[in-house]
């Protein structure tokens, strides 16, 4: 039989995505950094996914608001 792994409630909602580290290879990326950068002034200058999702939901809540909810076909982003 194979062993069943036992999860905490915290690890089923950790998403590894929010720690990474955002690499600013575009435009939009490079002003979310910086604009995210200047206004939490991270210690190490590093800029996570999840700190630009905290800044964009006090900033600008209606867009966080509707990319909660599934985003209708012809506005669907291809992941690479």
């Amino acid at each position: 039989m194979s062993e069943e792994k036992t999860i905490t409630e915290e690890e089923a909602h950790t998403n590894p995505l929010l720690a990474m580290a955002v690499q600013p290879d575009s435009e939009l990326k490079n002003y979310l950094v910086e604009y995210v950068g200047n206004k939490l002034g991270p210690e190490n200058e590093e800029v996570t996914v999840n700190m630009i999702a905290e800044v964009l939901a006090v900033d600008f809540p209606e867009f966080v608001c509707i990319c909660g909810r599934e985003l209708p076909p012809r506005l669907s982003i291809r992941i690479r």
